[in-house]
């Protein structure tokens, strides 16, 4: 570089110089201009170069450090013990359906014929030994994830501030003596009007439609856990209107039997039984 510049001659300088030609001239520039006079540049003065510049401004790819990328974790507000419960569910309702073939077989022709739900009264399979405790535990497992999903969907910010397993434990609890406690006022009522019979067929009917509720319910309860939209939700309170709307046509069938009372009280007390108990889940929700 030092013997370039020696030789380099005024007259091999142009009258204006621009950047352009000191580049083709290999000069190390430490001021930016445009164009100058040639008699402003004074080559004694011009720096030496400076090898931490030029690697500075021409990096090659070779000489850059490799970009790093951490992976992280995408946050689920769901948790696994949804997953975990339904999971169990499943399992139970799958080794009932091995085990007990003749059970689930009279459990779906009760659905639409009413003989056949009271010869299953009558013969105990209802409440048989070995299937009260798992499918009442399915009932209430499954009410529960259901209930925290519509929480999810209606108030979210109760989600953000509460530990899961626990709200889940509340719910469950809480839905445990709301149907325990139906049940009780049910046979009560059936000891004290002497109806004993109607109140054991009425209580056995909300018993088996809660267990056809939770097991339709399940299938929309698991893929809804991993569908972000709110469809699945919305299908799931559906299927649980239609059911609903079914057991109340039923009962209503069950009370008018009681001909000791008129429509208005039978109305009445249907309406204390079924709609009151959901009005009281709504006001707990909102």
């Amino acid at each position: 570089m030092d013997d370039t510049l020696k030789n380099i001659s005024v007259a091999t300088i142009p009258q204006e110089i621009d950047t352009a030609y000191l580049r083709s001239l290999n000069f190390p520039f430490v001021q930016q201009v445009d164009s100058f006079p040639y008699n402003w540049l004074k080559i004694n003065e011009i720096s030496p170069v400076n090898k931490d510049s030029i690697t500075e401004r021409f990096l090659t790819i070779t000489s850059q450090k490799p970009a790093v990328i951490n992976p992280q974790l995408i946050k689920n507000q769901q948790s696994d013990w949804l997953v975990g419960i339904l999971i169990f569910c499943f399992f139970v309702i799958s080794y009932i359906r091995i085990t007990r073939k003749k059970y689930v077989k009279d459990m779906l022709l009760g659905l639409y014929s009413r003989p056949m739900f009271r010869q299953m009264i009558r013969e105990g399979a209802l409440y048989s030994s070995g299937l009260v405790f798992p499918m009442t535990l399915v009932v209430l497992l499954t009410y529960s994830v259901f209930t925290y999903q519509i929480i999810n969907l209606i108030n979210p910010d109760v989600l953000a501030n509460t530990v899961q397993i626990q709200l889940l434990s509340y719910l469950f609890g809480g839905i445990l003596v709301l149907l325990l406690t139906k049940t009780l006022l049910v046979r009560g009522a059936g000891f004290l009007f002497k109806t004993s019979e109607l109140a054991e067929e009425y209580a056995s009917n909300s018993y088996y439609f809660h267990i056809i509720t939770a097991v339709s319910l399940l299938p929309f309860l698991f893929f809804s856990i991993f569908d972000k939209s709110s469809i699945l939700i919305y299908l799931s309170l559906f299927v649980t209107a239609l059911l609903f709307i079914y057991r109340i046509l039923r009962g209503v069938l069950i009370s008018l039997e009681m001909q000791k009372y008129s429509p208005y009280q039978n109305l009445l007390y249907l309406c204390t039984l079924e709609f009151l108990p959901i009005l009281v889940i709504i006001k707990a929700i909102i």
